[in-house]
């Protein structure tokens, strides 16, 4: 049945999306206390290997120690709270994190080992001085992150529905075939309403809506459509008729997964999505991660990555033919983001009104208000069963 809204419902104050203050309050309640896509694992592969995770004000340094663990800290020396890490990305080769101003020395796990020219001092302790965790967890081959001191969930409890929609891809095995990152002016927020609508699909996406013939409806599923019942399998949105999977001709080039499950794989795509920072889908022949950090509340970091069959040959893969949609669609959606965004500036102190099926961006938005209330929700209940990607 439509789970399509029945009278009309006002969206967050546009002042959410405007004001600094008001962002720095988001970054408290929701960025800093909820679990939020780092990347894959494979970013990690030899032991001192480091990257620097920049979420709102926070920097976040993930590394591999010596046992071969993932490790997050806080990238804060103890002594004065200098940075740690001159460089975004590299490796710890000595297995020492060694401070650029005192010289202060960590090892990988975090424990100090070294404060060079420092006498005696009473009360000092080097192991009560060791760096600050970062709570960190892998899924899938997938690394999250929470920067709340006591995280109140693990991600499989915050997202196992959506964890569960992905379980017959071989997750864990994916190779990455190619990550692209662009910087765009909207706040976090718009990112996540664009994507759980499709009203805007037919007058933005003229390819997806070629490849998906219902989001060229406006609709996310077919019984959105005033009077259309039907079962959920009748109804979900399905590629157009021979086509298997998201690229510029609808076919697949690469090795197909094995023992997909054909209920999830049946539409031809399966999304699963995981607020405030990510959302997948997966296909017959890869699967793409979309990523967002905030910067601040004008500009938002997107990201994009596609995982491959652990038996593709990476070098020899047609990339134009793998992220033509999925790029054009993302950039599509950045450019109407920005226009949102700046749209909203005119009318400062201002809502706008949401349309019947629109549900999930009222999901999302009923979501972000009651976390800035301090309610401890995990996740959006989505209305819906599927999301669109835009």
């Amino acid at each position: 049945m439509s789970h399509a809204l029945h009278s009309a419902v006002p969206t967050l104050p546009f002042e959410w999306y405007l004001d600094q203050a008001h962002f720095q309050r988001e970054l408290d309640a929701i960025w800093y206390r909820d679990w939020l896509y780092a990347g894959r694992e494979s970013l990690w592969l030899r032991e001192g290997d480091f990257r620097v995770v920049t979420i709102g004000t926070r920097r976040v340094i993930v590394l591999r120690d010596g046992n071969g663990e993932l490790q997050a800290f806080h990238d804060s020396c103890r002594h004065r709270g200098s940075s740690l890490c001159t460089a975004e990305a590299g490796r710890f080769a000595t297995g020492r994190i060694t401070c650029p101003y005192h010289q202060w020395s960590y090892a990988l796990d975090g424990a100090l080992i070294s404060t060079p020219r420092r006498p005696a001092l009473e009360g000092f302790d080097p192991a009560d001085h060791g760096l600050q965790r970062v709570s960190i967890a892998r899924w899938g081959g997938f690394v999250f992150l929470n920067l709340d001191p006591a995280p109140g969930h693990d991600p499989e409890a915050a997202f196992a529905v959506e964890m569960a929609g992905l379980a017959s891809w071989p997750l864990d095995r994916l190779r990455s075939a190619h990550t692209e990152t662009h910087v765009k002016a909207f706040n976090w927020k718009v990112f996540w309403d664009n994507y759980l609508e499709c009203v805007h699909c037919p007058g933005v996406h003229p390819q997806l809506c070629d490849l998906v013939p219902v989001y060229g409806t406006g609709q996310l599923r077919l019984d959105d459509a005033p009077g259309v019942q039907g079962a959920a399998a009748e109804v979900e949105p399905r590629l157009r008729d021979g086509a298997r999977s998201w690229t510029s001709d609808g076919q697949c080039r690469l090795p197909e997964f094995d023992g997909l499950d054909p209920q999830a794989i049946g539409p031809g795509m399966r999304f699963a999505t995981f607020v405030p920072s990510v959302f997948m889908v997966a296909h017959r022949d890869y699967v793409r991660t979309v990523s967002v950090r905030p910067i601040d509340v004008d500009h938002t970091e997107v990201s994009i990555e596609w995982l491959v069959h652990p038996d593709a040959d990476t070098a020899a893969i047609d990339l134009a033919h793998l992220t033509d949609v999925g790029r054009t669609v993302v950039l599509e959606d950045a450019r109407v983001s920005e226009f949102a965004q700046r749209g909203m500036r005119t009318r400062p102190g201002a809502n706008g009104v949401l349309m019947p099926q629109e549900y999930d961006v009222r999901a999302f938005q009923t979501w972000v208000a009651a976390r800035l209330r301090g309610d401890a929700l995990a996740a959006p209940v989505w209305e819906g069963d599927v999301r669109v990607e835009s």
